[in-house]
């Protein structure tokens, strides 16, 4: 949730250099409502998770309020004022907005959605995140309708070589790895997948991932960080330890389902025992691999050998793809 205190003289309205990129930052009403929060000349602190890593001083950041239609959309712009830092007490980064304005008449997610260059804004078709890396032409059209409304909109100047834009593309081509994500208490399952996977790997130099290749003395969350970067295909096996760790749910899982949205990865779910995966938003959206009436735990050793043979599948069509497109 945003937090918020007063803008000081060195705040980044009356310092900041020439923004190079925009993004959207979302709030829930019950969190932090822009209706009556969201107030001018004052700095807010804002969870920083996907793209954390190209955020600078000087950003513009459109804050948009998420909710029912009637409500949704974007409710002013600011500027990130420095680099996202790591959260007192907690293993996750934040990053101060000095807010610029707050607009008198909103910008409605039902008008956006009218609109050819910002239809496919991708707030609106997975809106599961804080975070959002906008294209330089809907930055210039968001822009261009807050100035159309008679109010102050930010700079957009073209984003030079290099910039969030194109490291984001870059990222999306070099992906041509798998990421195994499971809970320890799984280990016997991840075992299994990986005699699967080792012909592929094996035959067809196809590279796999998961933590037990981690050696004693290793930067373990800095490998992680590194896998997930270069993973086109993310395999979840999920079961109730899977939902109820905190690494996975706070670290892996939104790397890899932001890569899944932003650059195209792909995610595979495997339902290990009953659990709610159903429940579960973010993953239950991906086709498992079995139906979660069927998970592994229900099955006979034949009915699980065919879901693994499945996965190994699945996984070799995705990467033989990118494969081809590099030939």
């Amino acid at each position: 949730m945003p937090e918020s205190k007063p803008a000081t003289s060195g705040s980044a309205s009356t310092r900041r250099k020439v923004p190079s990129q925009s993004f959207i930052f979302q709030s829930r009403p019950d969190k932090f409502d822009l209706r009556t929060e969201l107030r001018p000349q004052v700095v807010d602190r804002w969870p920083a998770a996907r793209y954390r890593t190209v955020m600078r001083p000087g950003d513009i950041v459109y804050f948009w309020l998420a909710g029912p239609e009637d409500i949704r959309g974007i409710y002013g712009w600011g500027t990130i004022r420095k680099f996202p830092y790591r959260s007192q007490g907690r293993d996750t980064y934040d990053v101060d907005v000095h807010v610029e304005q707050v607009l008198a008449k909103p910008l409605f997610a039902v008008s956006l959605r009218r609109m050819p260059a910002l239809s496919d804004l991708l707030i609106l078709r997975a809106p599961q995140a804080t975070n959002f890396l906008l294209s330089h032409e809907e930055a210039l059209q968001i822009a261009a309708e807050i100035g159309k409304a008679g109010e102050q909109p930010p700079q957009t100047p073209i984003p030079k070589l290099g910039s969030a834009s194109s490291a984001v593309s870059a990222q999306a081509q070099r992906r041509n790895g798998v990421f195994i994500s499971y809970s320890h208490a799984d280990v016997d399952w991840l075992r299994r997948l990986q005699v699967h996977l080792i012909p592929l790997e094996r035959e067809r130099g196809f590279q796999f991932w998961d933590d037990s290749r981690i050696r004693p003395g290793d930067e373990w969350r800095r490998q992680i960080r590194e896998a997930i970067a270069t993973a086109k295909v993310a395999v979840l096996l999920v079961s109730a330890d899977f939902l109820a760790s905190p690494f996975i749910m706070g670290n892996e899982l939104p790397a890899l389902l932001a890569a899944a949205s932003d650059e195209g990865a792909i995610v595979l779910a495997v339902i290990v025992s009953p659990c709610r995966y159903v429940e579960t938003e973010t993953i239950s959206r991906f086709q498992a691999a079995n139906p979660p009436s069927r998970p592994l735990t229900l099955m006979n050793a034949h009915e699980r050998e065919e879901v693994f043979y499945h996965v190994s599948v699945a996984v070799e069509a995705a990467l033989s793809r990118i494969h081809k497109a590099h030939d």
